[in-house]
């Protein structure tokens, strides 16, 4: 490796470091008591955990769900072609 090209790959480095030397770190235990407060605050909504009445459709939960991305979206149109939505 030449200098020139050294120094180049070192001040990419630096670069990155400086980066994630201004990241907001979150401790671990932190997170996860982040977490667990809010599965707790969320867990009468959880049709996982509560149950689903029979009246409600895969299609009324697919409706609902957040955050409603692409994968959300294919999924529910392949609903829609299978069952009445």
């Amino acid at each position: 490796m030449s200098g020139s090209s050294n120094i180049v790959a070192m001040k990419k480095i630096v670069q990155q470091l400086r980066l994630e030397a201004g990241i907001n770190r979150v401790k671990v235990s932190q997170a996860a008591a982040d977490l667990q407060q809010f599965c707790l605050q969320n867990a009468q909504q959880d049709p996982l955990l509560t149950g689903m009445s029979t009246d409600i459709t895969a299609c009324s939960v697919l409706d609902n769900a957040v955050p409603r991305g692409p994968g959300l979206r294919d999924l529910h149109h392949g609903l829609e072609s299978t069952q009445e939505c």
